[in-house]
């Protein structure tokens, strides 16, 4: 393993053991707001969450709220190891089967779709967009597909606890263009 593997892997450990000590309550609803208040979409666009395991940021009242105002939603699925994340529609309530590494994924009859926005789970994030991810690379080359045929808006989504002062990063590792917590939504430069 190289030096900036082990780097990496070391600061996603503490990233976990940190997460799992933030008070989640009310976040996942401060958050929505946040998000709705200040992420620009339209209502012909289509919004990826994801499916909350562990202490993740629960994105769900977020999928709700934007359900409620008739934008469609979907989640991501992993077709194949060591390749982009595809998507399908889901509204709360549909059917889920368990996907790859045990997350909950819309069952194969969805509807597969191309999201305009991509809202991504982060284990840590710094100032300048950087993404503490779990290790696969499985949104950094979902990101890198989706920017080189189109526009889309990776949108960052965790506990305003889990800022840190640099995530170590590496070439592949794809930066957020907006970043939204509990506490504020923060549009990178």
């Amino acid at each position: 393993m190289t030096d900036i593997k082990q780097t990496k892997q070391a600061q996603r450990q503490q990233a976990k053991r940190h997460r799992e000590k933030i008070d989640h309550g009310g976040a996942a609803d401060l958050a929505a707001r946040q998000f709705l208040e200040n992420i620009p979409f339209r209502s012909s666009d289509i919004v990826s969450l994801y499916y909350p395991v562990g202490c993740e940021l629960d994105p769900l009242p977020l999928l709700n709220k934007l359900i409620e105002r008739d934008i469609e939603t979907a989640l991501p699925f992993v077709s194949r190891k060591d390749h982009p994340l595809e998507f399908r529609l889901w509204a709360d309530g549909d059917d889920l089967e368990t996907g790859a590494y045990g997350i909950p994924a819309p069952a194969k009859q969805a509807k597969c779709v191309i999201p305009d926005i991509v809202v991504i789970p982060m284990l840590a994030f710094d100032q300048y967009g950087a993404r503490m991810g779990y290790g696969g690379g499985f949104y950094d080359r979902t990101l890198e597909k989706l920017r080189s045929s189109g526009q889309v808006l990776a949108v960052g989504y965790a506990y305003g606890g889990q800022q840190v002062d640099k995530v170590i990063t590496d070439p592949l590792d794809q930066p957020m263009d907006w970043i939204v917590t509990e506490q504020t939504a923060r549009k990178i430069q």
